[in-house]
């Protein structure tokens, strides 16, 4: 079974319940994780809290140097992590790459940009005197779903950390291997505690975070229904909060456009992750006069397509995540 990663090291979960995390296209077990408690959850939260002045306290150059080693090891490891992914998320190994390829590079732009946070009151007027110190929130929890936890996870956690916070992250109870291995061989440069992760499902383990008293901002991308619970959580203390929740998403396709390339963007747009995406296109708004001529088109671009085992070569489209995504599709 995985265990949590608390203050720099592995830690058994106090919760003795497991979940096991299946392999969508083989349906055989990966790996087993806690089903996750409030212990769990409130270690975690600690060692960021006590983590926390330190890594405050280094100057932005320093913090800069320290991410730019995360996306250095992040590119080290990138075939074992991409590897993982497909086989707990079920998506191709190409796009697995691609997602640990894009995290590397967004970890190394937010990188760069720690060394350039500015005051905001550049357009003062000449004579006016301000004062302004910037000072981090402090803990962040970091939720994090199950259809890109890689470079999902790499959005909140490393700008939390670029400004100073600690971060204590809970990947999805569906896709938690690849983030335990991340966390474990990326940010193996920083100091014990700035970065924790805890395992489990939501009442276990995302819910006492949530609720954990020092925790000072709440990071969440996920479903409206959890969005909204979390908000609910937050509101009574007024907790930071910050909600990214799904998307209803059309193309519209009018006399104007390129068909082919209006055609080839919508099977990409549609069939990419197996549409398990909250950009994915939903719904196609054609012309009349052209209905037929994109219906054909999309069509015999869809027949292109492979589906099967993400780590088969030449696979395009995987299997959805698990059964209960199955049901609901």
């Amino acid at each position: 079974m995985q265990n949590n990663w608390i203050d720099g090291r592995a830690v058994p979960s106090d919760c003795a319940e497991e979940m096991v995390i299946m392999n969508p296209a083989s349906e055989e077990p990966v790996n087993t994780i806690p089903k996750g408690c409030p212990a769990d959850a409130e270690a975690a939260v600690q060692a960021a809290r006590a983590a926390q002045p330190a890594w405050a306290a280094l100057s932005p150059t320093e913090r800069r140097n320290a991410l730019r080693t995360v996306s250095a090891r992040l590119q080290e490891h990138s075939e074992a992590i991409a590897k993982l992914l497909t086989e707990e998320n079920g998506k191709p190994l190409a796009q697995a790459r691609a997602e640990v390829q894009a995290a590397a590079d967004i970890a190394r732009s937010y990188a760069e940009l720690v060394v350039h946070l500015r005051s905001g009151n550049e357009g003062a007027a000449a004579g006016d005197l301000i004062f302004q110190h910037r000072q981090p929130r402090g803990v962040a929890a970091c939720i994090v779903p199950w259809n890109y936890p890689v470079v999902v996870g790499i959005e909140n956690v490393v700008p939390n950390l670029a400004v100073g916070n600690t971060v204590v992250w809970k990947p999805s109870e569906k896709t938690p291997l690849s983030s335990r291995l991340l966390v474990e061989r990326v940010f193996d440069n920083l100091s014990p505690g700035v970065i924790n992760l805890v395992l489990g499902n939501g009442p276990g383990a995302g819910e006492p975070l949530v609720n954990a008293t020092n925790v000072d901002v709440v990071v969440f991308v996920g479903s409206e229904k959890t969005g909204r619970r979390i908000g609910e959580i937050c509101g009574q203390t007024l907790k930071k909060c910050i909600l990214e929740l799904g998307g209803k998403d059309p193309l519209i396709v009018d006399e104007t456009v390129d068909l082919l390339a209006a055609v080839r963007l919508a099977v990409a747009s549609t069939y990419t992750n197996t549409g398990q995406i909250c950009t994915a296109t939903e719904r196609v708004y054609v012309q009349q006069r052209l209905f037929d001529e994109f219906v054909s088109a999309l069509s015999e671009e869809s027949e292109k397509l492979r589906l099967g085992d993400g780590l088969e070569e030449g696979t395009n489209i995987g299997p959805l995540v698990d059964h209960l995504q199955l049901e609901k599709v």
